[in-house]
């Protein structure tokens, strides 16, 4: 099979970049060639803004994901089938009036489970006991941590989004044993889903619902749109401290029970072969609609 993929991004270890790497290196997992834009192509992808690829309007099969915040008409009326990274992404998208008549698929990109997997450090010879992640969240809720932490007598290290880069967080998984994620939502969220395929159980302060820039309202959303029970604990960020007291101490006791597997969801549901498959169906699927 021979794949065109249309994108703009140039920086691979960032974001949209990520996504782009990711996917190349599940496509050649699978043995799928990748050629260039003026190649002759079975299937024709747009990564991101359809608006700097007008000339192979004729030839895309499907746009996304990430080509906008909020779709526009102007830039959805030449498309008919989109990607987004989830199901709350394509719940939103849905609400839209020039998304209705499109074909909105959920894909969201593999990890790389062999750059991210446990250090060879035991957890209980890590200097740290728990990382914090933040990323643009109400500072208001890092006293809380703050709050959480010293009342468990732990040691922490902090990660703040845009000032690292992944060779950093790769060292914060192998000196930290768990982590705190407080952050805004996320339509996939590559950062923890990292520290997952690392091994390292998350406390989240989930943020339900997306407010940033929705003219048509508060959408229920999520902070972790990939997680189960195997990955750690949530607690809503308008929880009350007291509430997040009671959850943090139930996330500490099963840590330490050694409850949690995040890796094993992450091998179970996503890796760079398997996201790599499905886009491939959800191309076949459109191909055979035409």
């Amino acid at each position: 099979m021979r794949l065109k993929l249309l994108t703009h991004q140039n920086n691979m270890h960032h974001g949209p970049g990520v996504v782009v790497r990711n996917l190349m290196l599940g496509l050649d997992k699978l043995g799928v060639q990748v050629v260039q834009p003026n190649e002759e192509a079975d299937h024709c992808i747009c990564l991101h803004n359809p608006k700097l690829f007008r000339e192979y309007w004729d030839e895309i099969d499907i746009v996304g994901p990430n080509s906008f915040v909020i779709p526009t008409p102007e830039e959805t009326s030449h498309f008919s089938d989109f990607l987004v990274p989830s199901q709350w992404v394509k719940d939103t998208y849905s609400t839209y009036e020039c998304m209705k008549d499109k074909a909105i698929h959920i894909w969201s990109v593999g990890i790389d489970t062999d750059t991210w997997k446990p250090s060879s450090i035991s957890p209980d010879l890590r200097p740290i006991d728990c990382m914090v992640y933040y990323k643009n969240a109400d500072l208001a809720l890092m006293k809380e941590v703050e709050h959480l932490c010293v009342k468990n007598n732990l040691t922490t290290g902090l990660l703040r989004y845009g000032t690292y880069k992944e060779e950093a967080l790769k060292q914060a998984m192998s000196i930290a044993k768990f982590c705190i994620l407080v952050t805004r939502t996320e339509s996939q969220g590559l950062a923890y889903m990292q520290m997952l395929s690392s091994g390292m159980p998350c406390f989240v302060f989930e943020k339900p619902e997306w407010d940033d820039q929705a003219p048509i309202g508060v959408c229920p959303a999520t902070s972790v749109p990939y997680f189960d029970d195997r990955c750690g604990e949530k607690v809503l960020q308008s929880a009350s401290l007291e509430e997040k007291e009671k959850a943090f101490s139930t996330f500490l006791e099963k840590f330490r029970n050694d409850y949690y597997n995040p890796r094993k969801y992450i091998i179970d549901n996503h890796t760079l072969e398997a996201s790599a498959k499905r886009l491939i169906e959800i191309l076949e699927g459109v191909k055979k609609e035409e």
